[in-house]
């Protein structure tokens, strides 16, 4: 969940990406900005790189004042005491991001005794990769979470000792039996936004001069107002609005230019989950289990049941009778006994075949 500490650090790198475009910037360390102003010591010299830190948090006296004698300026990033409140304004409910596709493919070619399953693609944590065997009413499933570490022979291997007879070379597994369904699925994340906070935050600038202080402070100024959202780690964004200015020269005895860049940014507490994704669904009828088409599989092309003189078989519902797909071999069992939905149609499992009363 994202909280101030995250909104700080978005923040310190949106000004790090604006005064230090090139790149160099290390954290609370002294380095020549992209900002340009004259030196503290000569006033009416040309203008040179405002040398400066940058950091969460607030500034140390003593390296603070020694900074300052040697003409580097602090930019530091802190959240103004009291200035937050709760505005909380939606129903709070999970949110499911969008599925997406899977990495990892998986092929399967049917032989007349046994079908191989090629693995391609690239492995990726999250993904679950699976077999289904057997035609009939209840396919045996065999199932195997990737790792980041795995490849498609790694993944092939794994799947391959688990399932009794099968061997794998390569990305390349052969399985005991034609009916043979492989899958690969992508879990994804769930997010809770539990709570709405408003914060007011200060980029704080400490200059060695004021040509430094108005240089520093108009560039990150026009970068806070072109910016309207900040990512956070969790993924949820935090909005940014104009908070106000602050300026203060009464330290000026001491060398110091003192300016506050206020933005109000409101962001989100929330809680991640990660949510598996279903391989195979199952389903039950009159007790006989059966793993039920997924639409995510690409259909095949659809058979239609005719009796010996052409006839197209209907069902109880008008509806043709038809499967999506071959099996034992290229045979198709007559739909003899066939179960009928509610709606008229017939129920087929995965592999085609109408589900039928034993």
């Amino acid at each position: 969940m994202a909280d101030t500490a995250d909104v700080e650090r978005a923040l310190v790198a949106l000004c790090a990406g604006v005064l230090f475009p090139g790149g160099g910037y290390a954290y609370n360390g002294a380095a020549a900005s992209a900002v340009l102003a004259p030196p503290p010591a000569s006033p009416s010299a040309g203008a040179v790189p405002v040398v400066c830190r940058l950091y969460r948090g607030w500034p140390g006296t003593d390296t603070l004042n020694a900074d300052l004698a040697k003409g580097v300026a602090h930019v530091s990033v802190y959240p103004e005491a009291g200035g937050g409140r709760n505005t909380t304004r939606y129903l709070t409910k999970w949110w499911q991001a969008p599925r997406v596709a899977p990495t990892l493919t998986a092929a399967v070619t049917a032989g007349t005794m046994a079908a191989t399953v090629i693995w391609g693609g690239t492995a990726a944590a999250g993904q679950l990769a699976g077999v289904a065997l057997g035609a009939g009413m209840a396919p045996a499933s065999y199932a195997y979470a990737v790792q980041a570490t795995d490849t498609p022979a790694s993944v092939a291997a794994a799947l391959a000792g688990q399932i009794p007879g099968a061997s794998a070379d390569g990305a390349v597994m052969t399985v005991p039996d034609t009916a043979c369904l492989a899958r690969v699925v992508q879990g994804t994340r769930a997010t809770w936004m539990t709570r709405q906070i408003t914060q007011r935050y200060r980029v704080n600038l400490w200059c060695p001069s004021p040509q430094a202080r108005d240089g520093l402070a108009a560039t990150l100024d026009t970068a806070l107002a072109q910016t309207f959202r900040l990512a956070m780690p969790d993924g949820t964004p935090a909005l940014l609005r104009y908070g106000g200015t602050f300026v203060s020269d009464l330290p000026a005895r001491l060398g110091e230019w003192n300016r506050a860049l206020a933005v109000l940014v409101e962001y989100s507490t929330a809680s991640v989950a990660d949510l598996a994704a279903v391989l195979f669904p199952t389903g039950s009828v009159n007790g006989a289990g059966f793993i039920v088409p997924v639409s995510a599989v690409p259909p095949l092309p659809p058979l239609i049941y005719t009796d010996m003189a052409g006839n197209v078989l209907l069902d109880a519902g008008g509806h043709p009778l038809g499967g999506t797909g071959l099996v034992n071999g290229g045979t198709i069992f007559a739909p003899v006994g066939a179960l009928v939905a509610t709606n008229g149609a017939v129920l087929v499992d995965v592999f085609g075949n109408p589900v039928v009363l034993a």
